[in-house]
């Protein structure tokens, strides 16, 4: 794209609102966006040209300002000696307030805050070769949506040879679903693009369900011995609440009447034709979102190349939607996941509101919501976005990370009723939560001031 960055009067930012009709004349320079070249046509009397190397000025250029752009993300060579002595900080642009200049009026000069973001751009997009977007999507959402094909093939595998068999192994199909929930939640917090379409989402986990909704609809079409549930054709046109992996939970661990803890020769039972067509469903919307993605086109393209016609005009939209992730997925794992259950004290706590508690992976599904927060957070961008800020403000987020991890492990595999029935193990659990809580005020208020993102919005509710 060979778009020119038009050396207007224009507005470009709130802070630059008025042109400098005098200092905007002797400054005409055509700026390309191809790595933020000048065009060599361009007449200009100081005669420099911005290399391609990332903002630096040709050294070969003579200009009576004699000032040298340096690479450091649009700082001004403090050696240099220009008539306005003003430094641009790095800070997105803002001139030090304590510089001293001729012309007041062209700090807030269009064309200064053009050249600036163009500049800003190729050292911090640039020099990465590639969009926020582009970012997320090879390093992040991709890999996350193989990983869940992989995991519901994984579950309809074991479930077809535990089924099949005269003697199923119970343990491959624990460890299966284990990877399976584990494989979920580590998807849990991308709720756009592909994942929403055709309730993609809710077909994966119909929770929470404080009403009990799906137990009920379960237990009948167990009851009533439903054919519409045994087949991956007949159950997707069913309610969500009877598919998923929490339909797939009851099934095994729940108090439906036929679980069973070993299968009939044959493996004709109800039970299993239920559970084959949930897996066998899984594995289809699975494959359907991880195609979505993979492809060059589509939402994808969207996602990676914004543009005023598409969903996501520029990179600061889909810099919001990652960051909205991020946001909802603390979150989620915070109130819901855990206040949920935790009540204020073990006096109170409600564990069976935990997320998957009957197979006794509730621990584990939230140790996947953290990797997959830490994942986004480290391969999205994010974390370069909070670098803007301070390596302290980076160092304090990894390091809330850490101790996540270090509380969870201390957890893991022990069934939320015995967590929250004893007062050291409630306080561990007590932790994760204020640990969360300390990565959205240092890591999220960060990166939202780095990008200049809005913070008035609910990450849940999509506004």
């Amino acid at each position: 794209m060979r778009a020119s960055l038009s050396i207007t009067r224009e507005k470009c930012l709130p802070v630059f609102a008025k042109n400098d009709a005098q200092t905007a004349a002797s400054i005409q320079t055509q700026a390309w966006l191809e790595f933020g070249k000048i065009d060599a046509q361009a007449k200009h009397r100081s005669k420099r040209r911005l290399l391609p190397e990332f903002g630096k000025i040709d050294a070969q250029a003579k200009h009576r300002s004699k000032r040298r752009l340096l690479p450091e993300f649009g700082k001004i060579d403090p050696q240099a000696k220009h008539r306005s002595k003003r430094r641009l900080l790095p800070e997105f642009g803002k001139i030090d307030p304590q510089a001293k200049t001729l012309s007041r009026s062209s700090a807030r000069l269009p064309t200064q805050t053009c050249l600036g973001l163009a500049v800003l751009l190729l050292c911090a997009g640039a020099a990465q070769a590639r969009t926020i977007g582009e970012k997320a999507v090879e390093h992040h959402i991709r890999p996350v949506y193989q990983q869940l094909a992989a995991g519901m093939d994984g579950l309809a595998k074991a479930t077809d040879a535990y089924c099949d068999a005269a003697k199923g192994d119970r343990k491959l199909l624990d460890a299966a679903f284990t990877g399976a929930v584990r494989a979920w939640a580590g998807a849990e917090h991308l709720r756009f693009g592909p994942v929403t379409e055709d309730n993609r989402y809710e077909r994966f986990a119909f929770w929470p369900d404080p009403k009990g909704l799906a137990t009920k609809q379960i237990a009948a079409a167990l009851k009533d011995r439903d054919a519409g549930v045994t087949s991956v054709e007949t159950l997707r046109q069913k309610s969500v609440t009877l598919q998923g992996l929490t339909a797939y939970e009851t099934l095994f661990w729940g108090d439906a009447s036929e679980k069973t803890t070993a299968p009939p020769a044959a493996g004709k039972t109800f039970t299993c034709a239920y559970a084959k067509a949930i897996a066998g469903n899984l594995v289809q919307v699975s494959a359907a979102i991880r195609d979505a993605w993979a492809a060059n086109d589509g939402f994808a393209a969207n996602f990676i190349t914004p543009g005023p016609d598409k969903l996501y005009h520029d990179d600061k939209d889909s810099t919001l939607e990652l960051f909205k992730a991020f946001t909802a997925g603390l979150i989620q794992t915070r109130n819901v996941k855990l206040n949920r259950v935790l009540m204020g004290n073990p006096a109170e706590a409600q564990p069976r509101r935990a997320a998957f508690w009957r197979s006794g992976n509730a621990v584990a599904v939230i140790a996947a919501n953290v990797d997959g927060l830490r994942d986004l957070y480290e391969k999205a961008g994010l974390s370069e976005l909070l670098r803007l800020q301070g390596e302290g403000m980076e160092r304090a987020t990894s390091d809330q990370f850490h101790l996540l991890d270090e509380a969870l492990e201390k957890l893991a595999g022990k069934p939320i009723a015995e967590i929250t029935a004893s007062q050291d193990s409630w306080q561990k659990l007590n932790s994760v939560v204020f640990g969360l809580i300390n990565v959205q005020t240092t890591g999220g208020n960060a990166i939202a001031a780095a990008a200049q993102l809005p913070m008035s919005f609910n990450a849940l509710d999509g506004d």
